[in-house]
């Protein structure tokens, strides 16, 4: 008995054995398809992108290619490799002899069943594995397997010095002591970094602790292979150690081939990611396996939901309530769109060919070249030459065609650069050699910026975006490879644009930045150049090996004020936007469809865009774009990039997903929208105050940059954050190609050695502190979303409380007599102070200073509340606190003396509280001048329409007229179902207009109407009714009386769009449908 226990036992271990030695062979034969795809995506042809790949146009790159990067290495012999095989061959065929010996010595009764299993199996094994040896021999890199098989000392070092020093630190010191370390390896031909890791698609392991070499010797002994210092045993044993491995994790070793058409499938092994030698650091630490980190991304939601209690600086509201959006936004369904599809030239090996068949004579026009593309108002010379036959179009990147006069059209198409790729690519490779570096990993990153749109009015109109990031970054499609984050208060350093872009582009506050161009003429280009070269974002992208892009989408003046009218970029995008408004009357302060030719206007710049990224594959690069079509007063003409923004960040993924280079996408804007009716509410002003900032990054540059970069992000994603971080972390990024990111380095603090970027943080690498403040990122306290206030007293606070409702009050009053907006504002008294909040602060003594927020009513204005905001500090410290005035802007001061303290007090801040005023509102879309937020309107009601009136007061009731669309339904029915027959909804607040008699027959022109009205299908002049004279009644509309036509005039406080009376047809206010508001 104890015998066949004995045997039993020993045929377990030979079956044991037999299958370790299947094992090392499967993985042999991994390890040489590893080798033969790297070899063939090294030697493969580049591949233009697919036309996909685009949206509306397929430009020609002229087929130039980057130059190609050699770098040194040794050429080897096939037979080299062969004859390393061969051996590994001759080792499995001893330990699987040896293992069919044992199985035939151990039980004559198992003897012929094992024996003819085995016996077939080792055919089968043998002949598929010589088959595939052979096969993949022809393609190994010969570079690569000396790597594997050379043993001399010297090659040994070289070796690892540059696998080591592959994702280096920009620290060196360290370099010859880890070499001389590596040179007494035990397996000095692999890479000595802690984790299993795919170097140029090689895999390799290294061994350092003394565990995983009890695991290596332990699976040699297994496997029944002796311990040799010969190469091709220590192969071997890597392949064992491999087995392991694989035992563990399941790793996939599929890679797909680098080929833009293929459907590829993708690598999702966690190993996939190259770790840097923690040795080469200068704050040496132990990194665990970063490889295992989970990154997943939050589903994005317009609530900020804030989990860590202790961060300071929380917004006590996000923005406009959904009620008051809908107030202020009436977006109709219609679709927008810039005509026809049709194309009259195409556009092909870089000319222009025209085909206007019956649309009139065939003309076209060039942009100006690359080399003299500016930004700003320079003016365009444009002009129109007859078409002939196919045109190049040289080096210009942008153009214009028209057939006649009734089709135009234009085209912008990034050309590829030789000298910008020369450069770009010379820097990468000098910085790789000053490092030791094989090679780099290409980094993209992208800053994608809307003008004057806030996270909520993201989420609010960008609704296509929200949810193809939420169903395919989040979750979904591209969740594996990619991650997004959401930073939920990002803050505005300013109102306008100058204030955010100036910190993100140049790291300076714009004051600073004024006082130091001051005096400085635009045409002085060396001056504006060495201030780029000193200071910006994309000098600084270019010294580290990138090709840069700048695309400015508006012809607006303000930027070049303070980097020049030059931008000293690789490419530029502004002087189309000039030469469209100059040959095609181009508007694009426009509140509808901005269209140049049969395309939007941000199509052109997001298809340059994508080109600029094939065109540069293989490429470091940079590419800034600033779009304009948030910029205006109805908050809707953004809703027109909404499925475009979507395709792109589509496209920009798929492209990435299949191409080995890492990628950073930022969609950001520079503040929230801050004209029009916006800051009647609180919500409007918090919302200038906190625009959106997504950051989208492929999951292996997380890992790369580091074990905690996921937590990180997700950390400072609840954090105030500003443009200055965004700056800090841009050019920090700058390094990703060539080093890992550690912080408190000499270099990272560098980048932070400006006053205002010291609190600055790249938010990749570095937690904000939870205590992070308005002040911390630079913000004066009026300029700020984050409120601490303390409910007070009215009672207590009686005296203060007066004073500054009275001075709020006034400020009012002095602001609409200067905008003259008397005749549509009432003139104001202060009612009641119905609410007193407080907040200190910090560092003033005095107990009753600080920052103070009143809710007040006024007289004989039922329903309307105003939130004055005043800060009241010692005389001393007022210079420190008070806000200066600026675009019009009054800032009202007074001294006051309160429980002996004297103060001095200024109003920096009034909104509107109240959500009762319809009317108000749309005054506020343009034809009220000044400040809607500080006007009482006077509704139609009160209007005292006289005769003959001034030009202004003229103009203004026009206006008024504008703002609705008059129709007059049949007998008994409502305005509802009237407006419902036009496909159009009715406007409750613009039946105050229709219940005017004076506005609908223009008493202003002394009673000569021209207003024409809908009615019966078609419309008619308001005049031609002949209305006899006004009844009073239920509702505004037309009762005939003895076949005479009079107007009835409703109850003023009782305008419904539901009400109908059976012998009155309404005089209703239509409008468009209107978009459900999120």
């Amino acid at each position: 008995m104890l015998y066949s226990w004995k045997k039993a036992l020993k045929l377990q271990a030979s079956f044991l054995a037999f299958f370790v030695a299947i094992i090392l062979f499967w993985m042999l034969a991994i390890y040489v398809d590893v080798q033969s795809i790297s070899d063939t995506e090294e030697n493969a042809a580049e591949e233009p992108v697919s036309s996909e790949f685009l949206q509306f146009s397929n430009p020609d790159r002229r087929e130039k290619t980057s130059p190609e990067i050699s770098f040194d290495g040794n050429q080897n012999k096939t037979e080299n490799s062969e004859n390393v095989y061969a051996e590994l061959i001759q080792n499995f065929n001893s330990t699987f002899n040896k293992t069919s010996q044992e199985i035939e010595s151990s039980s004559p009764n198992m003897q012929e069943h094992s024996q003819n299993n085995i016996e077939e199996n080792r055919e089968k094994e043998a002949s598929k594995g010589n088959d595939f040896l052979s096969n993949k021999l022809m393609n190994i890199s010969s570079s690569q397997m000396i790597n594997k098989s050379s043993s001399t000392e010297e090659e040994n070092m070289k070796s690892q010095n540059t696998e080591t020093n592959k994702s280096s630190e920009f620290d060196y010191s360290g370099l010859a002591e880890a070499a001389e370390k590596n040179e007494t390896q035990s397996l000095s031909n692999f890479n000595t970094s802690d984790h299993f890791n795919f170097q140029n698609n090689s895999a390799v392991i290294g061994i350092e602790d003394n565990e995983e070499k009890k695991l290596l010797n332990k699976t040699k002994n297994n496997a029944g292979i002796a311990d040799s210092k010969d190469n091709n045993a220590t192969s071997l044993s890597v392949l064992a150690d491999i087995a392991e491995v694989n035992s563990m994790t399941s790793f996939n070793s599929s890679l797909p081939l680098k080929n833009e058409f293929s459907e590829i499938q993708k690598d999702t092994s966690p190993y996939s990611i190259s770790q840097p030698d923690a040795s080469l650091s200068e704050n040496k630490q132990e990194e665990p396996d970063e490889t295992h980190i989970e990154i997943t991304s939050e589903q994005l939601s317009p609530g900020a939901i804030i989990k860590n209690p202790e961060i300071k600086c929380k917004p006590h509201i996000l923005g406009l309530t959904k009620k008051q959006a809908s107030t202020i936004f009436r977006f109709n369904k219609r679709k927008f769109s810039c005509g026809d599809d049709y194309d009259i030239f195409s556009y092909k090996d870089n000319a222009i060919r025209m085909d206007c068949a019956f649309h009139g004579k065939a003309e076209f026009s060039l942009g100006s070249l690359p080399e003299v593309e500016t930004i700003g108002s320079a003016p365009s010379s444009q002009s129109w030459h007859e078409y002939s036959s196919p045109t190049d179009t040289g080096g210009s990147e942008f153009g214009f065609a028209k057939c006649g006069e009734s089709k135009k059209q234009a085209f912008l198409h990034n050309k590829f650069s030789e000298s910008a790729s020369r450069r770009a690519q010379e820097k990468r490779k000098s910085i790789e050699s000053s490092l030791n570096l094989t090679s780099s990993k290409p980094l993209t990153v992208l800053t994608v910026v809307f003008d004057s749109v806030s996270r909520q009015h993201f989420y609010r109109i960008l609704t296509k975006t929200v949810d193809y990031m939420n169903q395919n970054i989040a979750k979904g499609k591209f969740s594996k490879e990619f991650a997004i984050y959401d930073f939920k208060i990002e803050h505005a350093s300013g109102e306008n644009t100058l204030p955010n872009v100036v910190p993100l582009l140049l790291g300076e506050s714009y004051d600073n930045h004024k006082d130091k161009v001051r005096g400085s003429s635009l045409s002085n280009s060396e001056r504006f150049k060495s201030i780029q070269q000193e200071h910006s974002i994309w000098k600084h992208f270019e010294d580290q090996g990138f090709v840069t892009m700048f695309g400015w989408e508006t012809k607006w003046d303000y930027l070049s004020k303070m980097v020049g009218r030059k931008v000293w970029t690789d490419h530029v995008v502004s002087r189309l936007y000039f030469a469209a408004a100059n040959l095609f009357g181009f508007a694009e302060e426009s509140d509808r469809e901005r269209c140049i030719g049969n395309h939007f206007q941000h199509q052109y710049l997001l298809n340059y865009t994508k080109e600029f990224i094939r065109n540069y594959k293989d490429h470091n690069k940079y590419a800034y774009t600033h779009f304009s079509s948030g910029h205006e007063k109805t908050g809707s003409v953004i809703r027109t990039m909404d499925s475009d923004l979507a395709s792109y960040i589509n496209d920009i993924l798929e492209y990435y997903s299949q191409n080995e280079e890492d990628l950073v996408l930022i969609l950001t804007s520079d503040h929230g929208l801050h004209v029009g009716p916006w800051d009647t509410y609180e919500g409007g002003k918090i919302e200038n105050l906190l625009p959106y900032s997504f950051y989208i990054l492929n999951k292996e540059l997380i890992k790369k940059l580091g074990k905690n970069t996921h937590e990180t992000l997700t950390h400072n994603a609840e954090h105030i954050t500003s443009k200055y971080d965004m700056h800090v972390s841009l050019k920090y990024l700058a390094y990703t190609p060539y080093q890992k990111h550690i912080k408190d380095t000499p270099l990272y603090n560098s980048l932070k050695s400006k006053p205002l970027l010291k609190k600055a943080v790249s938010v990749f690498i570095e937690k904000i502190p939870d205590n992070r403040t308005c002040g911390d990122i630079g913000n004066p306290n009026y300029w700020c979303a984050c409120r601490n206030f303390e409910d007070k007293s009215v009672t207590d606070y009686e005296e203060l409380a007066e004073s500054v409702g009275q001075l709020g009050i006034s400020q009012i009053n002095e602001r609409v007599a200067r905008d003259k907006m008397q005749y549509s504002c009432a003139s104001l008294e202060l009612g009641k102070v119905i609410g007193i909040k407080h907040e200190p602060i910090p560092g003033l003594s005095y107990l009753y200073s600080g920052i103070y927020s009143l809710n007040v009513t006024i007289k004989e204005h039922l329903g309307y509340i105003f939130t004055i905001q005043a800060i009241a500090v010692p005389e001393w410290e007022y210079g420190k606190y008070s806000r200066s005035p600026f675009e019009g802007e009054i800032f009202k001061m007074s001294d006051i003396k309160f429980k002996d303290q004297q103060l001095r007090i200024q109003v920096q801040s009034i909104v509107r509280a109240d959500e009762n005023n319809d009317y108000c509102i749309e005054l506020g879309k343009g034809l009220i001048g000044g400040k809607i937020s500080y006007c009482v309107c006077k509704t139609p009601k009160d209007y005292e329409i006289a005769p003959k009136t001034g030009h202004s007061e003229k103009k203004f009731y026009e206006n008024v007229m504008k703002l609705v669309y008059p129709t007059i339904g049949k007998e008994g029915t409502s305005c509802d179902e009237t407006c419902k027959t036009k496909d159009r909804d009715c406007q409750e607040w613009g039946l105050q207009i229709m219940n005017n008699f004076d506005l609908l027959s223009q008493q202003w022109n002394g009673g000569v109407s021209t207003y024409s009205i809908a009615m019966d299908g078609g419309f008619k002049d308001f005049k031609k009714l002949q209305i006899m004279g006004v009844d009073r009644g239920e509702m505004p509309g037309l009762r005939k009386i003895n076949k005479e036509t009079r107007f009835v005039q409703g109850n003023w406080t009782d305008l419904y769009c539901d009400s109908k009376i059976s012998d009155i047809r309404p005089i209703c206010s239509c409008s468009r449908h209107q978009v459900e508001l999120r």
